[in-house]
């Protein structure tokens, strides 16, 4: 193997036999850090004392697949996760790891990754809170995949003064799997107090997960919890083994599901 892979490690091996050849694909991984108090957008973000300073930023380090973003505690500003314009950048199958503690995300807007990215709290507990009136996350992507774990999202009310949907995660497209994840008193505008999740265009899961006090903020909205809609017939949300309590709406306190957008 080349020089130049010392800071990276190998996850998995792939053996292609087809047509008769025997190829060996390897898959090396990097962490790279963002730090919303102590970061520099011009640092390489490859050790926490070089991390970068926003997400905006951080998302257009040249991440690979299988590699890892760890998020430092602070409050990071809004910005736009797009994915670089080259076919050796991240194209998703990627983890963003929040540490442990509580951070405050101003909103996330995804709109340039397909693929499987995972976001991630600390197994110690990470709460995210939202200040700002936008979603902590708003993603959209056809292919796209995302998913949440172990994350608590709490006073996310992005539907107070803007009316977006799904205070937490707004997700149009693609297909979500949200596990044993807490949302507490967030607010979307019209669909989907802390979830609003629409068209979506394959199976999606919510497990193990908690909603308590979420609701919607116009007097007609429908989803208090989670808002649900599918881009073709056939394709479902699996709600399991979560519980839900106190969330408000016009229809549909808990959730509102509709089979097709």
């Amino acid at each position: 193997v080349d020089g130049e892979l010392l800071d990276h490690s190998i996850t998995s091996l792939t053996l292609d036999e087809s047509y008769g050849h025997k190829t060996v694909e390897a898959y090396y991984t990097t962490s790279w850090y963002v730090d919303a108090e102590h970061g520099n957008d011009e640092a390489d973000g490859m050790t926490p004392a070089t991390a970068r300073l926003t997400f905006e930023k951080a998302m257009s380090l040249p991440l690979v697949k299988g590699d890892t973003l760890h998020a430092a505690r602070g409050r990071y500003a809004a910005g736009r996760m797009k994915q670089p314009q080259s076919a050796h950048y991240w194209t998703g199958d990627g983890t963003v790891h929040f540490i442990a503690g509580e951070i405050e995300v101003d909103g996330l807007k995804d709109t340039g990754y397909n693929g499987d990215l995972k976001f991630v709290g600390d197994k110690a507990g990470t709460t995210l809170k939202a200040k700002s009136a936008r979603s902590v996350f708003a993603v959209t992507g056809v292919s796209a995949k995302r998913t949440w774990r172990n994350l608590k999202f709490t006073d996310a009310a992005a539907g107070v003064s803007e009316k977006a949907d799904g205070g937490a995660i707004s997700m149009v497209g693609g297909s979500l799997s949200i596990e044993g994840c807490t949302f507490a008193d967030c607010v979307g505008g019209h669909l989907g107090g802390a979830v609003f999740a629409a068209r979506l265009a394959e199976n999606s899961t919510i497990t193990n997960s908690t909603f308590s006090g979420n609701a919607v903020d116009a007097y007609n909205g429908l989803g208090g919890a989670v808002y649900a809609s599918a881009a073709a017939e056939g394709v479902t949300l699996a709600v399991a083994d979560s519980a839900f309590a106190d969330n408000a709406a016009f229809n549909g306190g808990a959730i509102y599901a509709e089979t097709k957008a």
